[in-house]
C-alpha cells in the first residue's frame, strides 16, 4: 500500500469515527490514528540514540581500563628490571622479552575477559531466576567480549613490553 493511500484512510477512518461519536466539545478529536511505521521509526531512532550512548560509555571504559592495564604492566617491567638485565646479558633476544611481556599482558586482559563473561553470564542467570525471563547469552557477544578484551592487553601492553625489551642490561643490572 502506498504512502498516499494510508494517509487517505486515516482520514477516512477519522472522519467515520467523529461522525458516530462526534467530538469533545464540538471542537477537539476524540481519536487519534497512529500508523506503525512512524512508532518503528521512533523505536528505531531511540535504538540507535542508546546504541550510540552505550557504545561511547564502552570505548570510554576500554581506554581506561587499557590504562591500567599499562600502569600494571610498567610496574611489572619495573620491578622485574634486574631479572631483564640478566636475561639480556646471558644473551635473550628483544624480541623474546618483547614476546615475554606481550604474552603476560594478554592472559592477564584474556583471564579478565573471561572473568567478566562469567560474571555476566552468572547475573544473566540470576536475574532470569529472580523474574522468570528467559536466560539469553549471545556467543557472538560473548566472542566480541574476549576478542575486545585481548585487543585492548595487545594495544595497551606493546608500550610496557617494549620499554623492557630495550632495556640496557648494564643500567638494569645496576638498578636497586
Amino acid at each position: 500500500m502506498s504512502e498516499d493511500r494510508i494517509e487517505d484512510a486515516k482520514r477516512q477512518i477519522l472522519s467515520i469515527l467523529t461522525m458516530n461519536h462526534g467530538k469533545w466539545d464540538g471542537k477537539h478529536e476524540k481519536f487519534t490514528i497512529q500508523e506503525m511505521g512512524a512508532v518503528l521509526s521512533m523505536i528505531d531512532t531511540t535504538t540507535g540514540t542508546i546504541t550510540a550512548f552505550i557504545s561511547i560509555i564502552a570505548g570510554i571504559a576500554l581506554v581506561v581500563a587499557g590504562i591500567g592495564i599499562m600502569n600494571i604492566m610498567l610496574v611489572s617491567v619495573k620491578e622485574r628490571t634486574r631479572e631483564i638485565g640478566t636475561r639480556k646479558a646471558l644473551g635473550a633476544k628483544q624480541a623474546s622479552i618483547l614476546n615475554q611481556f606481550v604474552v603476560e599482558t594478554l592472559l592477564l586482559c584474556g583471564l579478565g575477559g573471561l572473568a567478566g563473561v562469567g560474571l555476566a553470564a552468572g547475573a544473566i542467570s540470576l536475574v532470569a531466576k529472580l523474574s522468570s525471563w528467559p536466560a539469553l547469552i549471545s556467543w557472538g557477544v560473548v566472542r566480541l567480549s574476549v576478542i575486545l578484551s585481548l585487543t585492548t592487553g595487545l594495544i595497551f601492553g606493546l608500550y610496557p613490553a617494549s620499554r623492557a625489551a630495550r632495556m640496557d642490561p648494564v643500567e638494569a643490572l645496576r638498578y636497586e
